[in-house]
């Protein structure tokens, strides 16, 4: 094979790894086994060059609305503008994350047998998988939480199993995909500043922290696997400290 077929053998391009015939491997100093390698392969008389053609600077990657957002706290009114503006599926999902707190894959995958109606004082949800082992817990569910899957359960016919949010997808249940449309279209008919479903896990967390909860049973009501996790969600105020000790002091006077 010529030199010039070498060349169209290999053809150059413009980015990337692209060989190039240099000429007479004796006007090259090249080590040893590359030498011999080249010319094993391609005949002693010519040398292959690679080169590694690198941007003079790196591409600007424009993300999707709401990526940067994960963490955005939601205030108060601007969930009700939310909600108002969602879709019937779409407003109990985030209701469920508003006052759970769990990530939007546990309630994906939620289960009525996962459901217990007369526990606490609304009922209890399990969540039986998640990223970590401490994943797994129980979540006391809010007023609003109990109303939203009571309802779901009446009017499936008040089912002891299946998905509590059932979908025509692979996995039977919904998945990010199933809302994707629906949230957007409700952001933009509430003109609430974006955010993505996740922000709402974040948003409960946020709340929790700055009603007076504890590093610790915040950690088990998220399912963090490290209390260094929750801890930046508690910010005790002084109220909070006094509220503790004074507590504590009746607590000794009993």
């Amino acid at each position: 094979m010529s030199a010039g077929q070498h060349r169209d053998h290999f053809p150059r391009q413009e980015t990337g790894l692209a060989p190039d015939i240099l000429g007479k491997s004796s006007d090259y100093t090249w080590p040893k086994e590359a030498k011999t390698l080249v010319g094993k392969r391609y005949g002693p008389v010519s040398i292959v060059r690679w080169e590694l053609r690198l941007p003079e600077s790196a591409p600007k990657i424009e993300l999707l609305t709401g990526e940067t957002r994960r963490e955005r706290v939601v205030t108060l009114e601007e969930e009700a503008r939310y909600l108002a503006a969602a879709s019937p599926l779409l407003a109990e999902v985030a209701t469920v994350l508003f006052d759970t707190g769990m990530r939007p894959d546990e309630l994906h995958r939620m289960c009525w047998e996962h459901i217990t109606w007369n526990s606490r004082r609304h009922g209890v949800l399990l969540v039986t998988k998640g990223k970590t082992d401490a994943a797994r817990r129980e979540i006391p569910m809010a007023a609003r939480v109990r109303q939203v899957l009571e309802r779901r359960w009446r009017a499936q016919g008040s089912p002891e199993s299946g998905w509590v949010f059932p979908a025509p997808t692979k996995s039977g249940h919904i998945d990010h995909s199933s809302v994707k449309k629906q949230h957007r279209a409700a952001l933009k008919i509430s003109r609430v500043r974006p955010f993505v479903l996740y922000s709402l896990r974040h948003t409960f967390l946020t709340r929790l922290g700055s009603s007076g909860c504890d590093a610790w049973t915040l950690m088990r009501i998220a399912g963090h696997s490290s209390i260094k996790m929750s801890e930046r969600y508690v910010h005790p105020s002084g109220e909070t400290v006094l509220a503790a000790i004074s507590r504590m002091e009746l607590l000794v006077s009993e």
